[in-house]
């Protein structure tokens, strides 16, 4: 049987789905699509079905064969776009009490509901960056991908590697031996990437050695290394030491915004945007986005409305959506997010409206799904 965009569908029983079981994870769906982001082009695209089986995104296409037993979900009057990319956040860390005072535990347990209302907001992929005590961001990854709580695809870093005069969450490096040190604990614990914070209080900073030791370290453990860094001076050496990505960014010169883009190194650009991000743009350096929020309640939520403040910058709608999916799944590495083709992940979320006419389509979530699986559907 071939199902064509015309076709009728209701979207019978897709409720009951949202809590679906093992015995469901391989039941094929079918997607009518209204028109499709096209994140790799930055275009959007006309009316399209879309096969999403085993988690992934068998076919899509005007016309598609489909098996017995399809789920059918109608999102025809909808647009559909990759599931949504945070790049910066901090699920484990709340700016409203001190981090000692609530002790990990509590931490872990607020940071579920900050994972799981990413995922509500249509973010089915969160990079943490720090600011997770020892390591209960590694604990809360583990809790989602084994089902015991529901949230977007983690990626952690474990405690930031910081100079010495640093404190609280961060690891003190003191030395290239420490640095090689700390990226090896990192690894033990199965972080995904490793953080170094090039500057830290009091204008201190990693050494350009300590800073290659963990970099090597860490590219020989196949980690990628990014780097928070607000001053030129730092976010320089940073980039002598080889890392694979700049947050912040703040006081980045011409020059070394040049070659941020020649050497192809992303920056992810924390609020307040503004100006920084206007320069960045104009000198062609890619842009990841990430909403740094660490206060707020809902930061699915407040990292959606920080994509609103890149519209305020000056950049165009197309630019924004692809800062929030193809070019952070690039700086996550994986291949398959970010995009809706064949053979993707099937992390999609629907809005109703056009992003690229109102960005503020955006805040109008109907339908998230992560992995094959609906989490999320528009009322019947």
């Amino acid at each position: 049987m071939r199902a064509r965009c015309k076709a009728l569908l209701p979207l019978a029983a897709l409720m009951g789905a949202l809590q679906a079981g093992p015995a469901q994870a391989a039941q094929p769906t079918l997607i009518y699509a209204g028109r499709v982001f096209d994140s790799e082009g930055g275009r959007m695209l006309g009316p399209r079905l879309i096969l999403v089986q085993d988690g992934r995104i068998a076919e899509i296409g005007s016309a598609i064969a489909v098996p017995p037993g399809t789920r059918r979900i109608d999102l025809r009057a909808y647009t559909v776009l990759p599931g949504l990319i945070e790049s910066h956040a901090h699920l484990l860390v709340d700016d409203s009490a001190p981090p000692a005072a609530a002790g990990e535990s509590l931490r872990a347990l607020r940071g579920a509901g900050h994972a799981r209302s990413y995922l509500e907001a249509g973010y089915t992929s969160v990079r943490n960056l720090g600011k997770a005590g020892r390591y209960a961001d590694v604990a809360l990854k583990r809790a989602i991908e084994e089902g015991s709580v529901p949230g977007p695809r983690l990626f952690v870093s474990g405690p930031a590697l910081a100079p010495g005069a640093a404190g609280g969450d961060e690891r003190i490096v003191r030395g290239a031996d420490d640095a090689r040190a700390a990226v090896r604990e990192h690894a033990g614990q199965g972080v995904d990437l490793i953080r170094i914070d090039a500057d830290g209080v009091d204008d201190t900073m990693l050494s350009l050695e300590e800073m290659q030791a963990a970099v090597g370290e860490a590219h020989a453990a196949k980690l990628k290394v990014t780097a928070y860094a607000t001053s030129d001076a730092a976010i320089a050496r940073a980039l002598e030491a080889g890392v694979d990505a700049i947050e912040h960014g703040e006081a980045a010169s011409g020059e070394t915004l040049h070659r941020m883009r020649q050497e192809s190194v992303p920056m992810v650009p924390l609020q307040p945007f503004g100006e920084r991000l206007r320069r960045a743009r104009a000198a062609g350096v890619t842009l990841a986005a990430g909403s740094d929020a660490s206060a707020q309640p809902r930061r699915g939520d407040a990292a959606r409305h920080a994509l609103l403040a890149w519209v305020e910058a000056g950049l165009a709608p197309r630019d924004i959506l692809q800062a929030a999916t193809i070019n952070s799944a690039r700086l996550l590495g994986v291949p398959g997010l970010g995009v809706i083709e064949t053979g993707a992940h099937a992390d999609i979320i629907a809005v109703q409206g056009d992003p690229m006419v109102e960005l503020a389509a955006l805040n109008r979530v109907v339908f998230v799904m992560k992995a094959g699986q609906p989490v999320r559907a528009p009322t019947p």
